[in-house]
């Protein structure tokens, strides 16, 4: 899929990080309000992490069986179809009463983002040069830290003063805002699907080096979510000046993902994904160690928070740049299973933390973190350096 560019391109990337940022929203709500939300539903944090990992699977399992089965309509329809689908979700979870229907909404929430996501990362990069494929997938991504800079702080505020329903009142909201901007963006597009996919799959796009940068995404995901699934339990008692920290490290996280999202689509065409994907996922490591161990500490929490936030997204730009040069003509699908491989992995790091959270509380949860977090450091350091045929 590479037609030639819409006349505005700026415009259309645009409204594609107005819907990410949608995305990014309900994707992350319930990580602001979970304790809320679970003493509401009187469950315990564990429970109530699972309908992370229930929104997380469908999502993981929908994303590349979406391109198969969706892969010919006009990409125009898939950018509309899922910013609707992933509010009506936020709908059911408003207007239920009980744990079932919140677990139907997330899961309505996650059919949607999962068709939405890979197409518009798809087109973002179809519309630009090569050389600015890094800026087009960080203006992308720049929707996502958006939604964590100032969307997910709002929204956890509003959570804690006017209940978890009232977060997802915010969450609706900027779904309905990204329908009309992907709606006006249609007019900026040619039509255009993804009709050689299983094509691809038969020629075996799929190798080993594909193969390796989707396990190192799996596992950057695992040991990030091991902790990041229970910043709200992990800051639950920490205050700074006698107020509650939890939305001002929500805060600083964002805004971290802010600077670090800019940074990593500037030096990834500057000096290549394999530099900054090794050192973004050591200094992440570290930094998961250190905000664990540093939570009861006010000002020194949300220092760490900002720096964490920075490299969390980081690794995301070098990781897709090197799959879109080695997918062939898959690169749709390719990047549905990188998404895939990322819900997996917040499934199994808020599964992994909650364990460790229960058998040894909170300072437990630096084990899975930085085992994992090494074994991404040497996955990375094997299948993501260049070979024959990447641009960097």
């Amino acid at each position: 899929m590479h037609d030639s560019p819409p006349p505005r391109p700026h415009l259309v990337l645009m409204a594609l990080a107005v819907g990410v940022c949608a995305l990014g929203m309900d994707m992350f709500v319930l990580i602001g309000v979970l304790d809320p939300l679970a003493a509401d539903l009187a469950m315990t944090p564990r429970q109530a992490g699972w309908i992370i990992s229930a929104y997380a699977i469908c999502y993981a399992l929908c994303a590349p069986i979406n391109v198969m089965l969706f892969g010919r309509i006009d990409r125009r329809l898939a950018l509309v179809l899922g910013p609707v689908l992933f509010t009506a979700g936020n709908v059911i979870c408003v207007c239920g009463s009980g744990i079932i229907a919140i677990v139907v909404g997330r899961l309505i929430c996650a059919f949607g983002g999962a068709l939405f996501m890979p197409t518009a990362i798809a087109t973002a990069q179809d519309i630009v040069p090569a050389e600015r494929k890094g800026i087009a997938l960080s203006s992308i991504y720049g929707g996502m830290t958006l939604a964590q800079a100032a969307g997910i702080p709002a929204v956890t505020w509003l959570a804690q003063t006017a209940g978890w329903r009232a977060a997802l009142y915010g969450v609706i909201a900027s779904g309905l805002i990204a329908i009309l901007a992907l709606s006006a963006l249609a007019s900026q597009l040619r039509p255009s699907t993804n009709s050689n996919t299983s094509n691809s799959v038969r020629r075996g796009a799929f190798g080993l080096p594909v193969a390796g940068l989707l396990a190192t995404t799996f596992l950057i995901v695992v040991s990030d979510y091991a902790v990041y699934s229970y910043v709200s339990i992990i800051f639950e008692q920490t205050r700074l000046s006698g107020v509650p920290i939890l939305p001002l490290v929500l805060f600083a996280f964002g805004i971290g993902g802010v600077i670090g999202n800019i940074a990593t689509g500037i030096l990834t065409d500057r000096i290549g994904p394999t530099r900054v994907l090794l050192g973004t996922v050591a200094t992440q490591t570290l930094l998961l160690i250190a905000v664990v161990l540093g939570r009861a500490n006010g000002a020194a929490a949300v220092a760490l928070s900002l720096l964490w936030g920075a490299t969390t997204y980081m690794y995301l730009v070098p990781i897709q740049h090197r799959l879109l040069s080695r997918a062939d003509t898959a690169q749709r699908l390719v990047l549905a299973l990188n998404g895939s491989l990322v819900n997996f992995g917040i499934a199994a790091g808020a599964a992994i933390g909650g364990m460790a959270l229960e058998r040894g509380g909170p300072s437990a949860l630096i084990v899975p973190a930085g085992a994992i977090g090494v074994a991404a450091i040497l996955t990375g350091g094997i299948f993501v350096p260049r070979r024959k045929g990447d641009p960097h």
